[in-house]
């Protein structure tokens, strides 16, 4: 009859009506930058502060080269690896990005702004051809001597003695505090990191 065609037909329009509303209403809440704010302010209770500030820059790049009005929903795989690997030519520094963003993807499938986790699953690292031997990553004791003698500066002639001979790192060297020191142990409780303000 006309008034059950009518009703369908107001029915019809109802719900296109309510399906945009729901959709813009995503939308505004589904923006790259919105997002990323939202996963580090959760992050932030969860893990170290130095972490934090290693995946904030990270996701701050992306966010950046990406754009942060873009939704996340409608984020393609080309769209992702074309505009990155542009602004990061170099292996090292789009894998490291790369594993950052994919980890904020996989928190965006959780919290329901993607309907699965395939994007994060379809981002892959670049071939690194910057495989180091194990034997170049330390040096003998005579040519840790051969170094140490060769060393113009008092200062880091001592520096690296104490590197080589403590087995710390320099970045726990840095970050060591008078605490730290006790009549018979130095205490590592922490490291200095410094992020990296360019993007290749």
């Amino acid at each position: 009859s006309q008034s059950a065609s009518n009703y369908k037909l107001a029915l019809r329009t109802l719900q296109t009506k309510l399906d945009k509303i729901m959709t813009e209403a995503d939308g505004s809440e589904g923006q790259l930058g919105e997002l990323i704010e939202m996963y580090l302010s959760e992050r932030a209770k969860q893990i170290k502060p130095s972490t934090l500030k290693r995946n904030s820059f990270a996701l701050e790049q992306c966010c950046k080269v990406l754009g942060a009005d873009v939704y996340v929903s409608q984020l393609t795989l080309p769209y992702i690896k074309n505009n990155l690997q542009k602004q990061m030519p170099k292996a090292v520094t789009y894998n490291e990005n790369i594993k950052r963003f994919k980890s904020f993807l996989r928190w965006c499938y959780i919290n329901d702004y993607l309907p699965d986790q395939k994007l994060a699953d379809k981002l892959v690292a670049m071939p690194d051809n910057r495989q180091e031997r194990i034997t170049d990553k330390y040096l003998e004791k005579d040519e840790l001597m051969l170094l140490l003698d060769a060393a113009e500066h008092d200062l880091w002639r001592f520096v690296t003695h104490f590197l080589a001979l403590s087995g710390m790192r320099v970045g726990e060297l840095i970050a060591l505090q008078n605490s730290d020191i006790d009549d018979e142990y130095i205490h590592v409780q922490r490291t200095y990191e410094i992020s990296v303000s360019r993007l290749s």
